[in-house]
């Protein structure tokens, strides 16, 4: 199984017993961030402060599956972060995403406006 890492603006911690506690203490500043990756190359969920406002993202494998959701409260933040941890991915099925095309170029056929 691959290794999973947790990184924070103040480095890298180990799992949580609590979620909800450590996302909270976590993300209760701008600019701070939370970023889970399972261990496989371009995986990962991260969410960031963005001045208050959570914005929740996941990576699955390559750019072209790389989402992000804002304005989720913390409950689920920490159930989505505890679920990608775990390898689960149901939290998914709860959101309305956007594909983030930042990393699409030209030469896969898409531009950043799609």
């Amino acid at each position: 199984m691959p290794e999973l890492t947790i990184d924070t603006l103040d480095g890298r911690v180990a799992v949580p017993d609590s979620w909800l506690a450590f996302v909270a203490r976590e993300l209760r500043e701008p600019d701070r961030y939370v970023v889970v990756k399972d261990g496989r190359r371009h995986s990962y969920a991260q969410v960031f402060n963005n001045e208050g406002t959570l914005l929740l993202e996941y990576r699955d494998g390559s750019p072209r599956r790389h989402f992000q959701v804002e304005g989720v409260g913390i409950g689920e933040v920490a159930d989505a972060l505890s679920q990608w941890s775990r390898g689960e991915r149901g939290f998914v099925d709860g959101h309305q995403w956007t594909r983030l095309t930042d990393w699409d170029g030209p030469e896969d056929g898409s531009s950043a406006s799609t």
